[in-house]
């Protein structure tokens, strides 16, 4: 994530920021109450990207697949893992 002097509004417009490190650092310290709260965070992740971007997902747009993509293999993941979720 980008410091507040990168990006001086983020904070305004996102009201529950998560990043990689974030996320990578609660799967460390065991803060996860199961995996779905993981793929949950991945999902905030990229509404973060689309609210504080202004972007307007359309089906046909790259990054929508991009989205789609990475949260169907996280839940395979997770499901191959024998993790599912609770939801």
């Amino acid at each position: 994530m980008r410091s507040s002097s990168q990006v001086p509004d983020y904070y305004n417009i996102v009201k529950n920021p998560i990043d990689l490190q974030t996320m990578e650092n609660k799967c460390i310290s065991e803060q996860y109450e199961s995996p779905q709260r993981f793929v949950d965070d991945i999902a905030l992740m990229f509404d973060n990207a689309e609210l504080y971007n202004k972007v307007s997902v359309r089906v046909s747009d790259p990054d929508c697949y991009i989205r789609a993509a990475v949260l169907e293999n996280t839940q395979v993941c997770v499901f191959d893992l024998g993790l599912q979720s609770e939801h």
